[in-house]
């Protein structure tokens, strides 16, 4: 396999006929690590525009400039929406805010490099131009800067593409990722990968449309609003999401499902970005300007309350059925389950009272969608629904707390998997995990004296739908106590197959 650098764009071209072959990945995983970016040598200023946003969250983001802005401007940058707004808030599924103040603690960072921290400059955010977590996960933020000082810092905004690459195209991410990085190299880091091509998303609450999927290293906590960069250098779609931590196809936050016939399901090792082509056509004259060119859905919209939770079964504790209660006055509408109803499609709409019946009882991701009529119809407010009957199949895993007296242990969560334990414990000789009554698990580790040891440990988790796994045992001996603190017990994972997606089993 012909093999090269790719680290300049000129490298890019002259590589570009064996690219893709180069990152083929026979287990589904990510291609090469991410190279941490050094600028001493000036080597990448072009990417001194990148920089660590601190906002509602750590994300990152990078200087964007409409064409007709003046010198005299304040400077934007674009990020996620997911960055600045309260992502746990339903009401962002159809919330679009413009022209709000920032707090006063926001700032970015740029020449955010490893290697010339003088370089650095922190610069506070202004206000919030614009945020959307509605169909699109963008932002535009206005900073306490303008164009013309930072020409003066030698920073210039980056591109915007006017196509996006095709598929296999060379492609490469910028961001800050923090993750299980070292503080010391949670810096500008550059990943290579290829275009794959494009699918809509469920995530949790949100619908995206159209995104961009790649399978670039390293994405993790803080690349979110990382650009992702053509080969000539020009940004065509922004990263917000990845399946790399996800664990099933719940479609819950972090495990991101793409919208397929017959349904949604988690693709493994793969990261989704948010188109930005026609970015250009949302500004005019300083202000956002929404319409049939622009890719912004506007703050007009319908909006909803009294959904069902997500995930949920479709019977209550009490084995009666769930019904609908949404609200949302003014809405027309439809329903179905993923890969049937198309929302961005404006037939088929109903112009009557909203659904009141039971849930649907088959395991599976639905949409309710809504528009207002004459609305645009590539932005439509979903009600996003997850049933979920299925019984967890992952075996918790557990640590094990060495104590002077004894031991502690602790089961650890995969949500959403195993959000909610039920424990107990007992002598090892006469315990038997199926008889033993459990009680529910408050986060506090639980205590075994040494004079109780061995014992046999037994718990059982539940998934966010409320749906009990079955029960697993586990012996613990004065070994166990005398061990070294914060060890993880049997934790060596195996492959399995399970409710249709990869688990981690303990030995």
């Amino acid at each position: 396999m012909h093999r090269c650098t790719l680290l300049i764009v000129i490298a890019l071209f002259a590589c570009q006929t064996s690219y893709s072959s180069k990152f083929q990945n026979e287990e589904g995983g990510f291609p090469e690590p991410s190279v941490l970016l050094k600028n001493a040598q000036g080597t990448h200023q072009a990417l001194a525009s990148v920089g660590r946003l601190e906002a509602a969250m750590s994300c990152t983001a990078f200087l964007w400039k409409p064409a007709d802005a003046k010198a005299e401007a304040s400077a934007l940058v674009v990020t996620n929406g997911h960055c600045v707004m309260p992502y746990s808030d339903r009401a962002t599924t159809y919330e679009v805010w413009t022209g709000r103040p920032a707090p006063a603690d926001w700032k970015l960072i740029l020449n955010y490099f490893v290697d010339t921290p003088d370089a650095r400059r922190t610069i506070g955010i202004q206000s919030i131009v614009y945020a959307s977590m509605k169909s699109v996960d963008l932002a535009l933020l206005e900073l306490k800067i303008s164009w013309a000082e930072l020409e003066k810092l030698g920073l210039k905004p980056l591109p915007i593409a006017t196509r996006a690459p095709r598929s296999g195209s060379p492609i490469r991410t910028v961001g800050v990722p923090l993750g299980d990085f070292p503080q010391e190299e949670q810096f500008l880091r550059e990943a290579h990968c290829v275009e794959e091509t494009r699918v809509s998303l469920v995530e949790w609450y949100w619908t995206w449309f159209d995104t961009h999927r790649n399978s670039c290293a390293d994405i993790r906590e803080g690349s979110s609003g990382s650009p992702v960069l053509d080969a000539q250098g020009a940004v065509y779609a922004v990263i917000n999401t990845t399946s790399a931590t996800g664990i099933s196809d719940s479609c819950y936050l972090g495990n991101p499902c793409e919208l397929q016939r017959p349904g949604a399901f988690m693709v493994a090792n793969k990261n989704y970005a948010i188109p930005v082509l026609d970015l250009q056509d949302c500004f005019h004259q300083g202000t956002v300007t929404f319409g049939s060119a622009c890719p912004l859905p506007s703050p007009d919209a319908i909006a909803y309350e009294a959904a069902p939770f997500i995930p949920t079964r479709p019977v209550d504790q009490n084995g009666k059925p769930i019904s609908w209660q949404v609200k949302a006055p003014g809405a027309i509408w439809k329903f179905g389950a993923v890969g049937e109803v198309d929302c961005r499609d404006d037939n088929d709409y109903r112009a009557e009272p909203l659904p009141a019946s039971e849930l649907p009882q088959d395991n599976g991701v639905y949409l309710l969608c809504l528009q207002k009529p004459d609305a645009d119809e590539r932005f439509p407010t979903v009600v996003v629904l997850s049933i979920d009957t299925r019984p967890p199949t992952l075996k918790p895993q557990l640590s094990i707390f060495g104590l002077e007296t004894g031991l502690r242990y602790e089961p650890i969560f995969q949500v959403p998997e195993l959000s909610f334990y039920r424990v107990g414990h007992g002598p090892l000789a006469s315990t038997q995990c199926e008889s033993l009554p459990l009680s529910p698990y408050r986060r506090i580790p639980i205590p075994i004296a040494s004079k109780d040891l061995p014992a046999r440990i037994c718990v059982q988790g539940e998934d966010h739908a409320g749906n009990p796994g079955p029960i697993f045992a586990y012996e613990v001996t004065a070994q166990d106590a005398s061990a070294v603190p914060d060890r993880n017990m049997r934790t060596q994972p195996s492959r399995d197959k399970a409710k249709g997606h990869d688990v981690i089993r303990s030995q």
